[in-house]
């Protein structure tokens, strides 16, 4: 079937969806050179939805159940479920598979009110004025159309009749004056178009008839000069454009009259200068070029309203380095970080969650340089050299119970005197290193009283050693001899009053050899064993308050025979 509106609307017509003749023509016609046989008279109804498609009756809309012949062909009605007449129209002949839609047609809404207009020629082709009406009746819009296709001057109006809009097309194009009005008649806008496209001056009045904005189109697009007002007529905005692309200066400005911003563009649209302000005239951002050691660069800055900077980035135009710094409401720095090819570069400076701060030198991504942190009241948490992230030479550390002081050589590896004080600055423990390893005494102190005390060799204990702490297990500290690490020969233990409460004796690989003494406090024996090779190989004795209370006999490890006190008497 014939005689559908072609599907090239123009989209800036904002003609409405809900009554576009060809859309509603295109979904008749499909139905009918579907469902319909080739007969002018309609068997049985035919339901349709929302959309006039043929469905199911409890999923219909609206319904089709008449064609009649008639002078000017055979009419045809669809109509709402509850009888209104919905769409009535013409079809040329009876052979509805051939037919076309022709003559008057007309959309009702459900009280009966016209809802939509036209005309089709003998070719199914809208012709003249197509009038589509709001409920109350008042036009909504019109459109003169020639060959199915918008020809000459649109227009929309307003529900109560005022004119909302017109718009002149040619061939479904906007082409020549367009005009916008508030509902008071005052005009809203005017432009120009050419074969679809803006072109030329644009401007734009608010409701009381101020001009708010003036624009410049060529070919659909910005281009010279832009303007923006207030509504009192002051300037608001001005720049120019070069096809969309804003080039030159850019200047927005404040109700008061006072400057807001100032941008400058290149040819390319990109920024080489922004500067913005506060209202009473002080620096809000600036960006402009500066020199920098990286070569020519980008800075911004950004500034509180006390006129203080806040921060300020400054990249380089290749984009390899980039400096960023941030200020408190004072001006003093908070934080500094700089970078090259992706990587931390230069001073850095970061403030502490307690008020203190952080700043380190770095290169090529690592800690190179100087480190120090210093906390909220101005102590020092951490000081020293890095070399390419590794700690060289003399530092210093608080960790919260202990203070320590370290020398690293030029690998990174703990050398020379390493100290360890605590919150008084009294000593706890001295060692010595060499190239990573310990080598050199060593002395531990506990309420200013020595109690470790000893030597490495390359990494290694070596001699007489005193050992405190969880080293002498239940004793207060041990004293023996130590060869290549292992200890050997005899070796005490001592409570904390100085008694002896164990005597060990040791191989030479380190392991219990011979006879093994644990003793209370009070002097008594408590436990006697034999050890051979590191493991118990004769007698073990226990003893309750100086009295054997049990005996076991040992044979590599292993106990071969169990006996009471009183076997032994």
């Amino acid at each position: 079937m014939n005689g559908s509106i072609s599907s090239r609307r123009c989209h800036q017509l904002m003609l409405p969806t809900r009554v576009e003749p060809g859309d509603m023509m295109r979904l008749l016609a499909i139905v009918l050179a579907l469902v319909l046989p080739v007969s002018a008279a309609v068997a049985d109804s035919i339901w349709l939805d929302e959309n006039m498609r043929p469905v199911e009756e409890d999923e219909a809309s609206f319904v089709l159940d008449e064609i009649v012949e008639t002078d000017e062909g055979y009419r045809m009605r669809a109509n709402f479920l509850s009888g209104e007449l919905r769409f009535e129209s013409f079809l040329d002949q009876a052979d509805i598979a051939d037919s076309t839609l022709i003559g008057d047609y007309r959309l009702y809404f459900r009280s009966g009110q016209v809802r939509q207009e036209g005309t089709r020629d003998e070719n199914g082709l809208h012709q003249g004025t197509v009038i589509t009406y709001h409920e109350n009746g008042n036009v909504s819009w019109k459109a003169p159309y020639k060959d199915d296709q918008v020809h000459g001057l649109y227009v929309n109006y307003y529900e109560d009749g005022s004119l909302l809009r017109e718009q002149y097309v040619e061939n479904n194009e906007r082409h020549g004056e367009y005009r916008a009005y508030y509902p008071s008649g005052q005009q809203r806008m005017q432009s120009h178009y050419v074969d679809g496209d803006k072109d030329g001056v644009e401007k734009r009045w608010n409701e009381e008839g101020v001009l708010v904005a003036l624009r410049n189109y060529q070919e659909g697009r910005l281009h010279g000069l832009s303007e923006q007002y207030f509504d009192d007529g002051q300037i608001r905005t001005r720049g120019q454009y070069d096809t969309r692309t804003p080039v030159g200066e850019h200047k927005t400005w404040y109700a008061n009259g006072d400057l807001a911003s100032y941008t400058v563009f290149d040819d390319e649209g990109n920024e080489e200068i922004a500067r913005t302000y506060y209202e009473d005239g002080s620096k809000e951002r600036i960006k402009e070029p500066v020199d920098s050691e990286y070569g020519p660069a980008m800075v911004t800055e950004e500034y509180n309203e006390s006129g203080q900077v806040r921060r300020r980035i400054t990249r380089s135009d290749d984009g390899r380095w980039s400096l960023r710094q941030r200020y408190d409401a004072n001006g003093d720095l908070i934080q500094r970080s700089e970078s090259l090819d992706g990587r931390r570069h230069g001073r850095s400076y970061t403030e502490r969650w307690d008020g203190g701060y952080t700043e380190a030198e770095s290169f090529e991504g690592q800690y190179h340089g100087k480190y120090e942190e210093v906390d909220g009241d101005g102590n020092v948490v951490a000081s020293g050299s890095y070399k390419h992230g590794t700690r060289v030479g003399e530092w210093y550390q608080d960790i919260g119970h202990l203070q320590l002081h370290e020398y690293y050589d030029e690998e990174g590896r703990l050398h020379g005197e390493r100290r360890e004080l605590d919150a008084d600055d009294e000593l706890v423990l001295l060692e010595h290193y060499r190239h990573g390893e310990r080598h050199g005494e060593v002395r531990g102190y506990r309420n200013q009283e020595l109690v470790a005390k000893g030597e490495y060799i390359e990494g290694q204990r070596e001699g007489p050693w005193r050992i405190q702490g969880s080293y002498a297990r239940d004793g207060a500290f041990m004293e023996g001899e130590f060869s290549a690490g292992r200890r050997v020969g005899e070796w005490r233990k001592y409570s904390d009053e100085g008694y002896v409460v164990g005597i060990a004796q040791y191989d030479a690989e380190g392991q219990y050899d011979g006879r093994q003494l644990t003793f209370e406090k009070n002097g008594a024996l408590q436990r006697m064993a034999e050890y051979q090779n590191g493991v118990l190989h004769g007698e073990e004795r226990y003893y309750f308050q100086g009295v054997l209370s049990s005996v076991r006999i040992y044979r590599d490890g292993d106990v071969i025979e169990e006996r009471s006190p009183d076997d032994m008497s």
